[in-house]
């Protein structure tokens, strides 16, 4: 299993819920910070995972429409 931060836990009165399934839209959003080396590692899978094959203009501007959102 995975670690999971405890802060990250859905918490109410009644009970508490891992957090599973979501998106760190923190996270995600670093990406456009990134130089465009490391950009072209994490769609390489630099760090041993799969390439990612859609081009750089479509996941930046992806990121960027859902930056917006929030």
């Amino acid at each position: 299993m995975k670690y999971q931060p405890s802060w990250r836990e859905f918490r109410s009165d009644s009970r508490t819920l891992p957090s599973t399934n979501f998106v760190d839209g923190d996270l995600i959003e670093l990406f456009l910070d990134l130089s465009q080396d490391e950009i072209n590692d994490v769609l390489e899978g630099a760090d041993g995972g799969d390439p990612i094959k859609v081009p750089v203009e479509e996941i930046t501007r992806l990121v960027e429409e859902l930056s917006r959102l929030h």
